[in-house]
């Protein structure tokens, strides 16, 4: 079996984090403006997709992403607020679509 380990802990994270349970950090500014102030604005829910041996797999567990907003008026944009695991898969592949 041929899977990235830090994608494997979406499995911990879907039971650990989501509404009535443990939220995850706030960010620090917002990632639009650098705003100080934003707050969270309410749940996304997403499949997993993870490659086994190279073929495309879904777990059948939904996780939850918290939605952020900023909260300075002229910028106001919102965004998901994506766990580590997900950053790393996000960074492999926009570095593979630059090259």
């Amino acid at each position: 079996m041929s899977i990235v380990l830090e994608w494997s802990e979406f499995k911990p994270y879907a039971t650990r984090v989501g509404p009535g349970a443990e939220r995850p950090p706030r960010p620090d500014e917002c990632m639009f403006c650098a705003f100080a102030r934003v707050w969270f604005n309410g749940w996304r829910r997403v499949l997993v997709t993870v490659l086994v041996d190279g073929q495309p797999l879904r777990a059948p567990d939904w996780v939850h992403l918290h939605l952020v907003r900023c909260a300075r008026r002229e910028c106001h944009r919102s965004w998901t607020l994506r766990p580590p695991w997900a950053y790393l898969w996000l960074a492999r592949t926009r570095s593979a679509e630059n090259r």
